[in-house]
């Protein structure tokens, strides 16, 4: 029940940003949908991934802005801190609200906007044009997959949003790409020990990506390409599990310690 009336105070104080930001996402919907009936015949375009795109883009681009946004006054904000701070929860139900917030709520209404903006917009293209274009589809099972992957990646926003006080989502794209980085190098070195024997054969030799692929092919064609293919299997399936099983867990984890860390040290 705490954590119901924590969500309640949290899309309430949100509803003003929340409003304006849903009124210009339909105007952007809107406006391409009228000026491709008017000046192009809609029959040209991509009609199937008109609404899908804008689905895709505010999912993750809005939602891990949104998400950098969480702790941003409540945590930080000097004149609304001590009063976020001083509320009667736990730091675990305090960033439980985020996450259901960030992660859950925010998903499932952009869903449902969508669809209910494609049925207005192309209601009144009907009306205006005599033709519309395709309405949104929600129970489509390749969106269900990408808030999946959404609700795992925006953690590492919510943890980002957590530990930097000023320009989190800046910072957080900064970190994953430095990071990002690191894994390329680490994974280059993987490659190179496994592929040695191709890497010494072409010492003194312009590498490029064909040269490597045509070794990576003839690898897999060897008597030894099953213990290849299950070399490769395993590492796949180990990212996998860090991804979908790890991720998401670890961040909220480290967000709730540095929640914890805040709290302590500054409600006083």
């Amino acid at each position: 029940m705490k954590l119901l009336y924590l969500l309640r105070k949290d899309i309430l104080e949100s509803r003003k940003g929340m409003m304006i930001y849903a009124l210009t996402l339909f105007l952007i919907m809107l406006l391409p949908s009228l000026l491709t009936h008017i000046f192009d015949d809609p029959s040209s375009s991509n009609l199937a991934t008109f609404y899908s795109s804008y689905f895709i883009n505010f999912l993750f681009i809005g939602g891990f802005i949104i998400t950098s946004l969480s702790f941003r006054e409540d945590l930080y904000g000097k004149a609304t801190q001590h009063n976020w701070l001083m509320l009667p929860a736990s730091p675990l139900e305090k960033l439980s609200v985020k996450v259901l917030y960030s992660a859950l709520l925010y998903p499932v209404v952009l869903l449902l906007f969508i669809t209910a903006s494609s049925l207005v917009i192309e209601s009144i293209n009907g009306m205006i044009f005599g033709r519309h274009f395709p309405f949104f589809n929600p129970v489509q099972g390749s969106y269900w997959k990408l808030i999946a992957i959404y609700i795992v990646t925006q953690s590492i926003f919510l943890l980002g949003a957590a530990y930097f006080r000023k320009a989190s989502f800046i910072k957080t794209v900064l970190m994953l790409n430095v990071l990002v980085l690191v894994i390329g190098l680490i994974s280059l070195l993987v490659v190179r020990i496994l592929f040695r024997e191709y890497f010494e054969a072409l010492s003194g030799m312009v590498f490029g990506p064909d040269i490597f692929f045509n070794n990576l092919q003839f690898r897999f064609s060897s008597p030894e390409s099953l213990n290849s293919i299950v070399e490769v299997k395993v590492f796949e399936t180990i990212g996998k599990v860090l991804f979908w099983v790890f991720l998401a867990p670890f961040c909220w984890v480290v967000s709730y310690f540095r929640v914890r860390e805040v709290q302590a040290n500054d409600a006083i």
